[in-house]
């Protein structure tokens, strides 16, 4: 799901050099706490019924990175800057991005919707990466028969199956793709790139207690996905995570499609801005540089306006080693915009018109 996240932030402007944060996040929903506001301007939360708990996500390795870029963020599957950039974007706006791709199922409005929490089937998640992959031509639904003939050759029935409907930004699209295509030569799905010798994107997943492992990927003409687990909602075994039991599964069906098919690189689409981006910071690469560079792909005018320097560094570094150890950052979720009511009309008011 944290495709679905990231391309709807992409979509709101956001791009794969924002800086997000992964630092201990609780979440608070407005419907079981009350926020207490004291004259010191420190804020407390009251629970509004029993038995409610905020919700703290955990990244995998149950640490905290700090100040990391969002092509870093989904390269390694980090929980926690996704949970917080779900909330950021909008949960109906990530919503609505999924429905886009061709994700049916009902999506939970909850935190925990970037981590997975809602229950969809390996053949819509196929139809979702099916809609990334083609740019952001909505995947038609899958099918079994293509065609029915009669004993003369005949056509009485055809499907074509053709994505013809463009329902997600290009550019956004592309920026997602160049992160998933992180994901598989030196993130989680590293073992893809690999092997394979291809280029293709794709994203791990794995759930709580290791109950499902997943692998969603693609290359410029095939999709593919592939989901372990059990009949029932066990643990498959202690350890048992997309990268080390879906990914195999799927780089041995890819070994025999991708030949069949023509090698191509992902192109970006028309009037994309490039720059060489400093991974640690955010920022255009300077010669203050020390970590990789990224060479990604912008939106006309999204490029970071300023390069990276000694001061920048410093202050990503000092917030990286703070991250471990800090207090957990309160945020509410589903917090109401504020609406100004309209004043009062003043009857014995002079009509500035009169």
């Amino acid at each position: 799901m944290k495709a679905f996240v990231y391309g709807a932030a992409f979509t709101a402007g956001m791009t794969p050099a924002t800086m997000v944060q992964d630092v201990p996040t609780r979440f608070l929903d407005t419907v079981d706490y009350l926020t207490i506001t004291h004259p010191d301007g420190t804020m407390d939360f009251r629970p509004l019924r029993s038995n409610v708990k905020p919700y703290e996500p955990k990244n995998y390795e149950r640490d905290f990175w700090g100040p990391i870029p969002i092509w870093e963020a989904l390269r390694d599957s980090r929980n926690v800057p996704a949970v917080r950039t779900l909330e950021e974007t909008g949960v109906m706006n990530v919503i609505d991005f999924a429905h886009k791709c061709g994700i049916t199922g009902n999506i939970p409005p909850y935190p925990s919707m970037a981590l997975g929490s809602g229950d969809f089937t390996l053949k819509e998640m196929v139809r979702g990466y099916a809609t990334i992959a083609n740019g952001g031509l909505q995947a038609p639904p899958p099918f079994f028969i293509k065609k029915v003939t009669d004993r003369n050759g005949r056509v009485l029935e055809t499907h074509g199956g053709a994505a013809t409907e463009q329902v997600l930004d290009p550019q956004s699209t592309y920026q997602l793709i160049q992160c998933l295509q992180g994901v598989a030569t030196s993130g989680t799905g590293a073992r893809a790139g690999a092997e394979l010798q291809w280029p293709v994107a794709g994203k791990t997943g794995t759930t709580d207690d290791h109950t499902d492992a997943w692998f969603l990927g693609f290359s410029t003409r095939v999709v593919c996905g592939v989901w372990v687990g059990l009949d029932e909602k066990k643990t498959i075994f202690k350890g048992a995570d997309g990268a080390k039991v879906a990914l195999p599964i799927w780089i041995d069906f890819m070994k025999v499609a991708l030949p069949t098919t023509e090698r191509e690189e992902f192109k970006a689409p028309d009037g994309m801005e490039w720059a060489e981006i400093d991974r640690y910071t955010g920022l255009l690469a300077t010669a203050a540089t020390s970590d990789r560079v990224l060479h990604l792909a912008f939106k006309p005018g999204s490029v970071p306006k300023s390069g990276s320097d000694a001061e920048a560094i410093q202050k990503v570094k000092e917030a990286r080693d703070r991250a471990p150890s800090q207090p957990i950052e309160n945020r509410m979720w589903g917090r109401p915009k504020v609406v100004e009511e309209p004043k009062p009309v003043d009857l014995n008011a002079t009509d500035p018109n009169g």
